[in-house]
């Protein structure tokens, strides 16, 4: 009598989507998860296209316009969304997206599964971490609308025709870093002289070494 033995396929451990990309947006998700699925169907082809959609919808969702891949990419990095390592890294997968695309070159496995990595710590960081950062720690303030709320508040503690130096009309308690004061001060000389804020005025041009006045116009918008 004879012993029967059946052997079955060693089954591939099955690549799963990151935790939370729930909460990355509605067109990367779908893009990121369809790539997913095609890496799982050994389509590496159809993933390394994948990759380059999600660079591509990642520049769609933080409003980066340019004419091509290469320089939207390089503008994440200038306007400080994504390090200059991480520009570095997402070029190395255009890269294997555009010969994928063009070249009809299939990458091979290892290289798929690094570039995943990749993606997955960038779309962390971007969308994941700063969520739960937002929600549970205080932020530094990094956009000028920001800016502009603190500023009303701090002017709502003040009196109209009142002069002083940007620093001093701001409350007291601010999250506001020093490199980033100097750009929001920029910003708002430019909408005040373009009469799109109207609670502030510039005073005379202060002399060499002295810091800008303003001087108080309004205090609520419809004062």
């Amino acid at each position: 009598m004879y012993e029967q033995h059946v052997s079955y396929p060693v089954q591939e451990a099955t690549i799963n989507p990151i935790e939370f990309s729930w909460n990355f947006p509605t067109h990367i998700y779908h893009i990121y998860r369809e790539t997913v699925t095609a890496i799982n169907n050994k389509c590496y082809r159809l993933a390394a296209a994948g990759f380059r959609a999600i660079i591509e919808a990642i520049c769609i969702d933080k409003s980066i316009n340019a004419k091509n891949l290469e320089t939207k990419i390089n503008s994440l990095n200038r306007v400080g969304i994504i390090t200059k390592s991480d520009r570095d890294r997402l070029h190395s997968i255009r890269f294997i997206g555009n010969d994928s695309i063009h070249e009809m070159k299939e990458p091979q496995k290892d290289a798929v599964l690094l570039v995943l990595d990749i993606i997955n710590g960038i779309l962390t960081n971007l969308y994941i971490w700063e969520k739960k950062v937002r929600e549970k720690l205080e932020c530094p303030i990094n956009s000028i609308s920001e800016f502009i709320a603190l500023l009303d508040a701090g002017l709502s503690e003040r009196s109209v025709g009142e002069i002083d130096i940007l620093k001093n009309l701001l409350p007291e308690n601010r999250r506001l870093i020093k490199d980033d004061m100097r750009k929001f001060e920029q910003e708002l000389q430019t909408l005040i002289s373009e009469g799109k804020y109207e609670k502030l005025s510039l005073c005379k041009a202060p002399t060499e070494g002295r810091s800008q006045q303003y001087k108080i116009e309004k205090i609520n918008a419809d004062v």
